[in-house]
């Protein structure tokens, strides 16, 4: 298994540096600028000093691009001391497809939506650059990486290589030009699949891109990392949606953490099912299953996203957050009573 972190990149790249100059001058496009993406790009605006950025939300008239446009974006975290991003020729916030260019760099933190995707159709043929250098990256929750894969090639443009990122973060947009993060950050992600014969240097190239950020990042394989986080999304962001209630109130009460760590009972086991039978080896246990507690317990009253999602009478992320855990537990015999009860709730907001 290959790993690197972005702690160890320095070291590797070092004989390399005389050539990084060019690559330094890219440009990249985050194509959602929710809480996620704002915070991430931030930070590759933090790390990539010379790059220029588009920061663009296929939502139009969305107040918060309107909002960033006019003041610029800030960013308080509990990690980082608090970031303004100007709107400029450097950082470009927009929400009209004639804004966007060829980039070296997309990022996509949509939400996995139908809407979200049957936009991505139409924007990626904009910002894939024709000699098939630019690199994919979805920072997203849920099993996505094979739709995303489908929606690249679709754009009929080679790329240097598409990647999965999952975000280990607690950050909200609560108004428009402001986001707040308040818990972790971390990001773990892996090569989705890659045009290069040596998958190692698109794994070198994704460490690279978050050097100097300040995110912890570490590249692995991409199908644990996903359904590792899908063992705390669908307990939490479904029960939180489903009872309208932030993580605390589950956290803090004997029935509903009883009846979430059932739900994560079923995700975990239908998880392990889906590793073994497509050849990987990890598997995930009680040790996960312990952190996710105390990570949960520690963080507050968090709003999940699909929480706030509902409160905001947004479309939910059903599909692949959801649905697709169900499908494939039961795919391999898994009893996924309680899962299945609550994602019928889910279905019926």
């Amino acid at each position: 298994m290959f790993v690197v972190s972005t702690k160890g990149f320095q070291q590797l790249i070092s004989p390399m540096k005389s050539r990084t100059t060019s690559w330094r001058q890219a440009h990249t496009t985050i194509i959602g600028a929710g809480a996620v993406g704002s915070f991430y790009g931030s930070r590759l605006v933090q790390g990539r000093g010379d790059d220029s950025f588009t920061f663009f939300s296929p939502r139009e008239n969305l107040p918060h691009i309107k909002e960033c446009r006019e003041k610029g974006l800030t960013v308080e975290s509990i990690t980082f001391n608090k970031q303004h991003i100007p709107h400029s020729h450097r950082t470009y916030f927009s929400s009209d497809v004639s804004d966007l260019k060829e980039s070296d760099w997309v990022v996509i933190a949509l939400k996995g939506t139908n809407d979200a995707f049957n936009a991505l159709e139409q924007l990626l043929p904009r910002v894939l650059r024709k000699d098939g250098s630019s690199r994919v990256v979805a920072v997203m929750n849920g099993l996505v990486d094979q739709k995303v894969v489908e929606i690249v090639e679709s754009a009929s443009l080679p790329v240097a290589s598409i990647s999965g990122c999952a975000a280990y973060i607690c950050a909200n947009r609560k108004m428009a030009g402001k986001v707040t993060h308040t818990y972790l950050g971390d990001l773990k992600g892996g090569i989705v699949k890659t045009s290069s014969l040596d998958a190692e240097v698109e794994v070198r190239k994704l460490a690279g891109l978050w050097e100097g950020s300040g995110v912890a990042f570490e590249c692995n394989k991409i199908l644990p990392l996903r359904w590792q986080k899908s063992c705390w999304n669908v307990p939490f962001n479904g029960m939180c949606t489903v009872l309208n209630c932030t993580t605390d109130r589950i956290a803090g009460d004997e029935t509903l953490r009883d009846e979430c760590t059932r739900v994560m009972d079923e995700v975990f086991e239908a998880a392990n099912a889906d590793l073994a039978a497509r050849g990987e080896s990890v598997r995930l246990g009680d040790g996960d299953k312990a952190q996710m507690w105390e990570h949960t317990d520690t963080m507050g009253a968090y709003a999940p996203s699909t929480l706030l999602d509902f409160r905001a009478g947004s479309e939910l992320e059903l599909q692949y957050m959801f649905d697709e855990i169900v499908e494939r537990g039961e795919r391999y015999g898994v009893d996924m009573t309680k899962t299945k009860r609550m994602v019928k709730q889910l279905h019926e907001k």
